[in-house]
């Protein structure tokens, strides 16, 4: 693949590195001195001829990013994200390149360089890896002002029981009380490690971390009920998905591992949002500052 144009590689003044890796099969694409050149991680820098390294490699797709940008943002699926004075943005998606065992792969400095087609891909679909950095955002979220709703930045599952016993996980989820005060999805699967909201609860509050507490009538205190813990997985990609956000773990993926929100590795939580980018919505971020959303 030849590139027409000579790009502009000064970095954009003020705008943070982007540093990601691949865990799992894949590597990231760039173009190099008129050549499509390979990497299993990068340290990208945003210039005016899209995001790229310091020794001029430009990542494919290109993505660029805009001199008001203040953060940058990555998500497992390869969803980059940027965040400036109106708000978050979605500006574009990594697509992995994967290689059968006959490729004729070659180690050229810290590239891998190779006359064989890829076949591309979405981070985490199939067989193919996710991306991992340090500036993991899962998502942009939405307001609901339903503090049931809740959504995960950083790494980590929210666990489900299903009706034969067997547990599943999800990555953002709309909870609900069923009749008797139990916590569950909108399907009915009990949330693990199993939650009741006790009776005469007239405000329900979900820590970062999990904890659930709610405020009984006639009281200014909130009372502790029990703590949401998460799960991860050695290789999430290799998850089976059974319903529309729920998922299983499979042998490829690994047993989960489960900890506590915010701690040891694993994502916090957020409550009372939705992933996903709308127009006309606000959102407020935990240190509450607003900030509104433009798809």
């Amino acid at each position: 693949m030849i590139f027409s144009f000579i790009p502009i590689l000064t970095p954009v003044a003020n705008v943070p590195l982007l540093n990601i890796s691949i865990e799992g099969d894949g590597l990231l694409r760039f173009v190099k001195d008129g050549k499509t050149v390979y990497s299993r991680q990068a340290s990208l820098s945003a210039t005016p001829g899209g995001l790229a390294t310091s020794d001029g490699a430009i990542l494919v797709p290109r993505v660029m990013v805009s001199e008001s940008t203040s953060e940058l943002f990555i998500d497992l699926d390869g969803t980059i994200t940027t965040r400036d004075t109106k708000g978050f943005k979605e500006l574009g998606h990594v697509i992995l390149a994967n290689f059968d065992k006959k490729a004729d792969l070659k180690q050229v400095g810290s590239y891998v360089t190779t006359r064989s087609t890829p076949k591309l891909s979405y981070p985490g679909r199939g067989f193919t890896g996710v991306i991992r950095s340090d500036q993991l955002l899962s998502s942009c979220f939405t307001s609901t002002g339903n503090p049931l709703d809740l959504a995960l930045l950083g790494e980590g599952y929210f666990q489900f029981l299903l009706e034969d016993g067997s547990m599943a996980y999800s990555r953002d989820v709309q909870l609900q009380k069923d009749v008797t005060g139990l916590i569950v999805n909108r399907n009915g699967c009990i949330l693990i490690p199993q939650i009741t909201i006790p009776e005469g609860a007239t405000q329900i509050m979900i820590g970062q971390d999990g904890t659930f507490e709610a405020l009984m009538a006639g009281s200014s205190t909130p009372t502790k009920i029990e703590r949401i813990q998460l799960a991860t997985f050695n290789h999430p990609w290799a998850l089976k998905k059974v319903s529309s956000n729920l998922w299983v773990p499979t042998n490829g993926s690994g047993p989960a591992k489960v900890g506590t929100a915010g701690q040891d590795g694993f994502g916090t939580i957020v409550s009372g949002y939705i992933p996903g980018l709308h127009e006309s919505w606000k959102v407020t971020s935990s240190n509450g500052i607003t900030y509104e959303v433009k798809k």
